[in-house]
């Protein structure tokens, strides 16, 4: 191996590495983008249920 090889092999490694950390964050940021608006729709959906469940008070009257 000559030290053409070891630097077309060092810059195909680096390419490589880098393409690969790049579709990870890629990839954690949609699952990150998806399990929060799937949270924030739970929260809501849980708030809901909350607010139907719970007795009236001076802030919140019975809704009519």
């Amino acid at each position: 191996m000559n030290d053409d090889d070891g630097r077309t092999t060092a810059k195909f490694l680096r390419g490589l590495t880098m393409g690969a950390l790049v579709g990870a964050v890629l990839a954690g940021s949609s699952i990150w983008t998806r399990r929060h608006r799937a949270g924030s729709r739970h929260a809501e959906v849980r708030a809901d249920a909350l607010t139907r469940d719970s007795p009236p008070t001076p802030e919140r009257p019975t809704p009519r």
